[in-house]
Parts: structure tokens; C-alpha cells; sequence
């Protein structure tokens, strides 16, 4: 996670938390110039975003379970979620596999012995 590696970021998120972060006039707050990812014209913010923040190196890094375990998508809609996890899925190497998932539970039935104390 971002507030363990990151003081600034872990500061900034407390000062929000507490309502120290000055707001505007309708409540906003004014995010750091660093934390902020310019829109450009005829680019593609959401490959610009997957490529610089979300997964960078993943064509070197795909096979690594620790760099992969230490990403995640966070954002205000689940939609957005969605639809950036099922584009980084289309960029990692390799032939797409389908696996077979147990839709059922089996349960198997437990006696429980109580003794008498």
C-alpha cells in the first residue's frame, strides 16, 4: 500500500482525515501537483494511468507474485474497477486460458461430541 512506502502520501491522507486540509468553497480539497495525472488530448487516460501508475513494468514483471501482490485499482466506482482490471488483463504475456471453477459446495456432514464436565 501507497500509506506505507510513501510519508508524504500517508501525511497528506492523516491531514485530510482530521480536517486539517483547507477546502474550497464547495468542500473540495486540492490534491498535491504530484498526485495528479494531466488529461492530454488524443491520448488514452486509461492506458496512460494502467502504464505510469497502476501496473508500470508488467511486461518484465508479470511472473513476479510480489510486485503484482502489491498493486491494486481503487476508485470511487466499481464500473471503473471493472473496466481498468479488464484492461490490464488484455496486457499481461501469453496465451489466454480459461479455468474450471467447483460451483457447488460439498459438505460433508460433522458429528460434534460434547462431554459432560
Amino acid at each position: 500500500m501507497r500509506v506505507r512506502g510513501d510519508p508524504n502520501f500517508n501525511y497528506f491522507l492523516l491531514q485530510v482525515g482530521s480536517g486539517e486540509k483547507p477546502t474550497t468553497n464547495d468542500n473540495m480539497i486540492r490534491l498535491p501537483e504530484e498526485m495528479v495525472m494531466r488529461y492530454e488530448r488524443g491520448g488514452d487516460p486509461e492506458q496512460k494511468l494502467i502504464d505510469q501508475s497502476i501496473l508500470p513494468s508488467l511486461q518484465q514483471n508479470a511472473n513476479s507474485t510480489e510486485y503484482l501482490t502489491k498493486r491494486a485499482i481503487l476508485a470511487a466506482k466499481n464500473e471503473t474497477v471493472d473496466m481498468l482490471n479488464e484492461r490490464v488483463i488484455t496486457e499481461f504475456p501469453g496465451e489466454e486460458m480459461t479455468s474450471k471453477a467447483l460451483t457447488k459446495q460439498w459438505l460433508t456432514p460433522i458429528t460434534i461430541i460434547k462431554k459432560k464436565f
